[in-house]
């Protein structure tokens, strides 16, 4: 399964997240990013390219919840989204102990439900939205 992280999404949480991936999930994952990717400004729509039919986008970046246009792209490649809802707050320490503490359960809804989906992720659980 491959997962692609929003560019928004700090370096630090992304390679400790790997890292868990790879003890949980050896061999199974593609971990990556926008901005391993070179793709670091680009529009959403090309971002969406990138991750690739059946790729798995993480964000913050709530176009991906609100815009319709990107809404078409993603059903087109069959992409799921974890939009991640920032705390009020913002840390790199609040916001990777909220990755983490979902991480398993986001992992587990990639793997068990079929593409495209989009979910909201916050500290509360991940839940599904309405396309």
């Amino acid at each position: 399964m491959r997962i692609v992280f929003d560019e928004n999404v700090p370096d630090c949480i992304i390679t400790a997240l790997a890292a868990l991936a790879s003890i949980a999930f050896p061999g199974k994952l593609e971990i990556t990013s926008v901005m391993i990717l070179e793709m670091g400004g680009n529009p959403d729509e090309d971002v969406l390219h990138a991750v690739g039919e059946n790729g798995i986008l993480i964000t913050y970046d709530k176009d991906f919840k609100r815009q319709r246009a990107l809404y078409d792209i993603i059903k087109q490649y069959k992409i799921g989204v974890f939009w991640v809802r920032q705390p009020k707050v913002k840390t790199v320490w609040l916001l990777a102990q909220l990755m983490v503490a979902q991480w398993d359960t986001m992992l587990k809804t990639a793997s068990d439900t079929e593409r495209p989906f989009l979910y909201e992720v916050t500290k509360n659980g991940v839940s599904k939205l309405v396309f």
